[in-house]
């Protein structure tokens, strides 16, 4: 990425998506906005934070991309209620409680990951730095009925082209987890 805002710097903007950040196990780009003028960051409170009906997010840029488009985003674009619940959701206690949560998912996405790994029914489950896993089945129409008959929905992307078979699991809690985990791993 960085290459990328060298070779393009004066004649491009390149714009990061770090909504999975948090998850990634891997710094921001943030500490190289003063290196590259031309790099912007957008970020969630959707992810880390489960805010994703605050419909929030943040763009992290150089002063004058932020001065450009403050002259082109209307005033008061941001309901004041949603302003005031994500700056209570975001306080220092509500941090701490986000990065419990936060490492608690690591750890689950992990031992789902192992789990998953020794499946029969798993081909392959991809590498992640999200808050889900992308796991490729021998039969994601059994492995997706086993989660259902559990209460629990996996993402299908069977249709998606170059994922055949694949479906989208996202971590929950430990107790989510294992009711996946025991419901797909019934022969």
């Amino acid at each position: 990425m960085l290459r990328v805002c060298r070779e393009l710097d004066g004649r491009a903007l390149i714009v990061v998506d770090e909504a999975y950040i948090e998850f990634a196990g891997r710094p921001s780009l943030a500490s190289r906005l003063a290196e590259f003028p031309n790099l912007v960051i957008l970020r969630t409170l959707s992810k880390a934070y489960a805010l994703a009906g605050a419909r929030l997010g943040t763009l992290i840029a150089s002063e004058d991309i932020v001065g450009l488009l403050k002259r082109i985003i209307p005033p008061y674009a941001i309901p004041a209620s949603t302003v005031e619940e994500v700056l209570a959701l975001t306080a220092a206690p509500q941090r701490a409680a986000a990065a419990s949560r936060i490492q608690t998912l690591l750890e689950e996405r992990s031992r789902m990951r192992a789990r998953l790994d020794r499946n029969p029914n798993v081909a392959r489950v991809f590498a992640s730095d999200a808050n889900f896993l992308l796991v490729e089945c021998r039969d994601a129409t059994k492995f997706s009925a086993a989660a259902r008959s559990v209460g629990l929905i996996v993402r299908d992307f069977t249709a998606t082209p170059g994922l055949a078979n694949c479906l989208r699991i996202s971590i929950g809690t430990p107790e989510q987890n294992q009711r996946l985990l025991a419901a797909v791993e019934t022969p």
